[in-house]
C-alpha cells in the first residue's frame, strides 16, 4: 500500500489541475455516459501517467480475467494492450468518462430514445468540472461498495 501512495504523490506532484469544460451523454459500448466534449491534453497526460506509473503495482491477471476481457471484440492493438498494461482501453485507446447506465441493449429503439433524451436533459447545465486531485478507492471484498481510501492534491 505503502507504494501505491508514493506512487500516487508522485504524479500528483508532476500534474497541475485543469478542467473539463464542456461534458456530453454519449453512447459508449452499450451504455451511458458522460464525455468531455474536448478533452485537454492534460487528461490524457495524467491517465498515461496514472498507467505507466502505478499498473507495475497490480497483480498479474489470470487466465480467468484475460478469458474474460477477450470475450469483447479486441484489436490486435487493444490485445497487446490488455497483455501489457492489463486492461485494453489505455493510452491512446483511452476514453475518459462517468458512466451513467449498465449495458442497455435489451431496451427497444424507443425506449433507449427516452432515456438518453433524459439524460440529455437532465445533465444540459453541467458546470464545468475541476479536476484538481488523484483520489484512491478500497474495494474491500469484491462487489463491495468502494470507499475513499485517501486523496491527493495536483499542483495548482
Amino acid at each position: 500500500m505503502a507504494a501505491l501512495r508514493d506512487g500516487l504523490a508522485a504524479i500528483a506532484r508532476d500534474h497541475r489541475s485543469f478542467a473539463l469544460e464542456k461534458l456530453h451523454v454519449a453512447s459508449v459500448g452499450g451504455f451511458l455516459a458522460l464525455r468531455p466534449t474536448a478533452p485537454p491534453a492534460a487528461l490524457g497526460l495524467l491517465a498515461n501517467d496514472c498507467v505507466q506509473h502505478l499498473q507495475p503495482l497490480a497483480a498479474p491477471l489470470g487466465e480467468a480475467e484475460l478469458a474474460r476481457r477477450r470475450r469483447a471484440p479486441l484489436t490486435r492493438e487493444e490485445d497487446a494492450l490488455l497483455l501489457a498494461w492489463g486492461y485494453p482501453w489505455v493510452l491512446d485507446r483511452f476514453q475518459f468518462h462517468f458512466s451513467l447506465t449498465s449495458t442497455l441493449d435489451e431496451l427497444t429503439g424507443d425506449q433507449l430514445v427516452q432515456i438518453q433524451r433524459a439524460a440529455v436533459d437532465h445533465f444540459a447545465t453541467l458546470p464545468p468540472l475541476r479536476i484538481d486531485r488523484l483520489s484512491a478507492f478500497v474495494e474491500a471484498t469484491p462487489g463491495a461498495d468502494f470507499t475513499l481510501l485517501e486523496q491527493w492534491d495536483l499542483a495548482p
